[in-house]
Order: C-alpha cells, then sequence, then structure tokens
C-alpha cells in the first residue's frame, strides 16, 4: 500500500489536493486530521495518580463474588 501525505492550510474550509501519478484513477481513502499544533490537548493522563488504586483486602474469590454481584444489579427481568 502506497500512502501520500501532504500538510496544507484550507482556503475558506477548501482544499484540492492533486494526487501522484502513482495513484491512478482507482478509489482513495481520504483523512483528514488537523497538525499536532492544532490539536487541543486536556489534562494529561498521569499514571501515578492511579498508583495503589486496586489494592484491596479482598481475595481473588470475594473480588469475583463482588464482580457478579454488581453485574446481577443490571438484571432485572424485563
Amino acid at each position: 500500500m502506497e500512502a501520500f501525505r501532504v500538510v496544507e492550510t484550507p482556503v475558506n474550509r477548501t482544499l484540492t489536493i492533486r494526487l501522484p501519478g502513482t495513484f491512478g484513477d482507482g478509489p482513495v481513502e481520504v483523512i483528514i486530521l488537523p497538525t499536532a499544533d492544532e490539536i487541543k490537548t486536556g489534562k494529561s493522563f498521569n499514571p501515578h495518580d492511579f498508583f495503589g488504586i486496586t489494592k484491596l483486602d479482598m481475595t481473588e474469590a470475594e473480588i469475583d463474588k463482588e464482580c457478579r454481584k454488581v453485574r446481577e444489579e443490571w438484571n432485572r427481568g424485563f
């Protein structure tokens, strides 16, 4: 599979892209993404914020039992 990447600035939200001759006249897939400079990021993820979150005073059997209980809460018999 051949890839063609081009970074262009739209004019009035319009782009014209001329493909290289190697692409022929067959179908192509076009994916439009903002450049990294334009991507607004939210709060960054810090895995250390979650360190130790799963340390419970429960055995594996107790965890399985609790998971089954939570799943069964959704079975209302509609």
